[in-house]
C-alpha cells in the first residue's frame, strides 16, 4: 500500500473527529483500536495498528559472564 504522509495525516484527523463525535467509549488499547477502526475507510491506520501489534512487548538480552 502506498500512501503519502499527507494522506495518512488526513486519515488520522478524520478518525479522531469520528471518535470525538462518538458517544461510545474510545478504544484504550491497540487491539481495541484495530477492532474499532474500519479497514476500508482507514487503510493506513489499519496497517500501522497491525504492524505495531506484531512488535514484541519486550526484548531479552543475553549477558555473557
Amino acid at each position: 500500500m502506498h500512501m503519502s504522509l499527507d494522506d495518512f495525516k488526513r486519515e488520522v484527523s478524520s478518525c479522531r473527529h469520528l471518535w470525538r463525535l462518538s458517544k461510545d467509549e474510545n478504544p484504550q488499547t491497540l487491539v481495541e483500536t484495530l477492532d474499532y477502526t474500519n479497514e476500508e475507510l482507514y487503510p493506513g491506520i489499519d496497517v500501522v495498528m497491525t504492524t505495531l501489534l506484531t512488535y514484541p512487548v519486550s526484548t531479552c538480552v543475553v549477558e555473557v559472564a
